[in-house]
């Protein structure tokens, strides 16, 4: 929660340091490097949880696979981003800038491996310390522009250069996590003396395998991310920076508002969810029936006091540069409800199988993107908003309605564990 509240804070500080144009396409390309690092470190790492929740130990089989599948995703997404620096319009600091931000992706799959591994081992304090460590660093960089002051493209720079740095000291900071969760050295306890592991660990899968294995959950991941924030790069598209700029600061508070059921659901439970995916499927539902009020509720009253405090936000965090982005945020609380409930059942689906949440993810986005085309021409920053609420409420329902269609499968799934 503590390292959730730092990059709200950082994302506030480089709002009001960068004002809307340059901020506008600051998150556009910090975005862009998040869908490389999310098909990357982050489907790998979820991959390697899915993997060690089933076969135990057996799992390390896995580990030669995934580690080129993550090299070759790497490699291929700082090539991407070094073209695109070349050829896209803007002054030479911007191009340097987002040159400079590619030691953050590189950090950023790191973090998500090494969450990984400390997640396995229930290493929880662990975990909260690498979820808290480097917003904290990058907050403290980032706070020094306010006291020196520079020009706004040397502001850029610098907080580049301060995600950059983060992203170095990650790597070096957990690469003997890293390693030893290559190396096949961790797993989750329940499942070290498991028969999976003894069935599993014999067979060596082909990269072709891997990267077949691998992919649902990085196509999953960026799914997720266009669902969530593919209007921000849509709104920059058809209208201008500025406006991206004032719609992101938008888009940072009612983020910064879905991280309770994200830090709870994706730090904590997931890992425990795929254990009971394997072992006990019964309590995984009964988990989902008794979250899913739990977070509709909470939700609801977050939703409804933020939409009611959102002038003094904006005015108090952001300043009179982004008073225009005040009704696109009271829109967007109307989704808290929803996102929290999807948080949910995602997780729990996730859990069971990744395919049926890329094929909802998928759906979801087509819907978002018809949605928004229309909407942003008509509205702007407004239709975005509309939009989203839209799909989000949409997403929910689909959502829903296959995890009440799965629920027929989980008794027999129970007994087939119990057997």
């Amino acid at each position: 929660m503590f390292g959730s509240a730092a990059t709200f804070a950082t994302q506030l500080l480089i709002a009001r340091a960068l004002e809307p144009q340059l901020y506008g396409k600051f998150a556009t390309e910090l975005l862009i490097i998040n869908f490389i690092a999310t098909l990357s470190g982050g489907a790998t790492s979820t991959f390697l949880l899915h993997a060690h929740s089933k076969e135990g130990a057996g799992a390390k089989r896995w580990m030669r696979g995934a580690t080129f599948y993550l090299a070759t995703v790497q490699g291929l997404g700082i090539i991407f981003l070094l073209i695109i620096a070349s050829i896209r319009e803007g002054s030479l600091a911007m191009k340097i800038a987002a040159i400079v931000l590619i030691p953050h992706m590189i950090g950023q799959s790191v973090l998500d491996l090494t969450v990984t591994e400390n997640q396995m081992s229930y290493k929880h304090f662990n975990v909260a310390f690498w979820q808290f460590f480097p917003p904290v660093i990058r907050l403290a960089v980032v706070g020094a522009i306010t006291y020196l002051q520079p020009t706004k493209e040397q502001s850029l720079l610098i907080v580049s250069a301060a995600f950059s740095a983060t992203g170095l000291t990650i790597l070096f900071a957990g690469w003997k996590s890293v390693n030893q969760l290559f190396r096949g050295k961790d797993t989750f306890p329940q499942t070290r003396d498991s028969e999976e592991q003894k069935f599993y660990s014999g067979t060596t899968p082909t990269f072709r395998k891997a990267v077949e294995s691998i992919l649902p959950f990085g196509i999953g991941g960026i799914l997720y991310l266009i669902t969530i924030q593919g209007n921000l790069l849509l709104t920059a598209f058809l209208m201008s920076s500025t406006t991206a700029g004032i719609f992101n600061a938008a888009l940072t508070i009612s983020t910064a508002l879905q991280q309770i059921p994200l830090i709870l659901y994706q730090k904590y439970l997931l890992p425990k969810f795929h254990l009971l995916a394997h072992t006990d499927p019964g309590g995984l539902s009964e988990i989902h029936k008794k979250g899913a009020r739990i977070l509709l509720i909470l939700g609801t009253i977050i939703s409804l006091i933020t939409c009611w405090l959102t002038p003094s936000f904006v005015s108090i965090f952001l300043g009179e540069a982004y008073q225009d982005s005040v009704p696109a945020l009271q829109i967007l609380c109307l989704s808290l409800p929803f996102r929290y409930m999807i948080a949910g059942t995602s997780s729990i689906i996730l859990a069971i199988d990744i395919n049926v949440k890329v094929r909802v993810l998928a759906l979801v986005a087509l819907i978002n993107f018809s949605l928004l085309l229309p909407l942003i021409c008509i509205l702007g920053i407004t239709g975005a908003a509309i939009a989203t609420v839209l799909s989000d409420a949409i997403a929910f329902a689909l959502f829903y309605r296959k995890a009440k269609n799965m629920a027929w499968v989980i008794p027999l799934l129970d007994r087939g564990c119990q057997k």
